[in-house]
């Protein structure tokens, strides 16, 4: 596997961060398809996050074949402070993720790379994507569709992220190094790490270009974090569209009353208006700078009323 060289010399400048946890049946598969890419990146970045299984020791048998691939193993400290670890002890200027257990299809970097190099005014790179299962089969997603044609239909990042995460997971994540680094890393949050960067990017006006062609795979299993709880995803959906909506009105533009305006239309057929009207009068009174989602979900008393408000809502609100 180390002797897999890839014919482009533009993917040089970027790391892959593989944030791995109880994968030893994926992890393989994920590092082959990052090795196997047109454009071999400089540099796989993967920290085991305390897994309990084999996947460390699949990865480090690989990485003693490939010097393409940091390796090293800790206690488990959760995905979005993996990821941030990994970003930090990169070297690249353009960052990009795959989770151990989704799969690059062949030219996704160069595809991605080529998009940043063409305009400094992109701040991050997605692409479509397709379902797989656990054996790496295609599946038929109607959600998906309906979420990708959404974001088609509405012409806003954000909004279209409010509605669904179609981007779906950090590993549909190419971005600059110093974006990253300037608008801050993941938030300690279990399910919503991901829609929170995303809709941080939106918010702060930075353009991400969303490739049509699916160049990511995308696995679904048991074992799959958003699965686990519906109550918690909720939970988080709700805090970081506060989030959001806040961020938006602090920009000052004369479209963003207008986008909000949407977003609680959009809030409202999810059932999350009100508890999201509940969050940012909660947050009104606190100091912005200091607060994050993962900080306000950690209040016992936050949590509490969070609950109660979602528990409460009115049917189509």
């Amino acid at each position: 596997m180390g002797g897999i060289v890839g014919s482009g010399e533009s993917a040089r400048q970027v790391s892959v961060l593989i944030p791995l946890y109880n994968h030893e049946r994926y992890i393989g598969a994920a590092l082959s398809s990052v090795l196997a890419q047109t454009a071999v990146p400089a540099e796989i970045v993967c920290i085991d996050d305390g897994s309990r299984d084999r996947s460390a020791a699949v990865a480090m048998d690989i990485a003693r074949r490939s010097d393409r691939v940091r390796f090293w193993s800790r206690a488990n400290r959760g995905a979005a402070a993996t990821l941030n670890e990994a970003a930090a002890s990169a070297s690249g200027s353009i960052l990009a993720i795959l989770n151990s257990d989704d799969v690059y299809a062949p030219r996704r970097l160069a595809r991605a790379v080529a998009v940043l190099d063409a305009d400094p005014r992109v701040a991050a790179v997605a692409s479509g994507l397709i379902c797989i299962d656990q054996e790496g089969r295609e599946l038929e997603d109607r959600w998906q569709k309906e979420a990708m044609e959404f974001y088609r239909s509405s012409g806003s990042l954000g909004l279209a992220l409010i509605n669904g995460n179609f981007l779906r997971t950090t590993s549909n994540l190419v971005v600059r190094r110093s974006v990253f680094e300037e608008i801050g890393g993941f938030d300690d949050l279990r399910y919503a790490h991901d829609l929170h960067f995303f809709l941080r990017l939106a918010a702060s006006g930075k353009h991400m270009t969303i490739l049509k062609d699916p160049l990511l795979g995308y696995r679904l299993h048991a074992g799959n974090t958003i699965a686990e709880a519906h109550s918690g995803v909720r939970s988080e959906w709700a805090t970081v569209s506060a989030f959001y909506i806040r961020d938006l009105l602090r920009t000052g533009s004369r479209t963003a009353a207008d986008e909000v305006k949407d977003v609680f239309r959009i809030l409202a057929k999810h059932g999350l208006r009100r508890s999201v009207e509940g969050l940012l009068t909660t947050m009104q009174p606190m100091n912005g700078a200091a607060v994050s989602p993962s900080s306000l979900l950690r209040d016992p008393l936050f949590q509490q009323r969070l609950a109660t408000e979602l528990e409460s809502r009115s049917p189509g609100e």
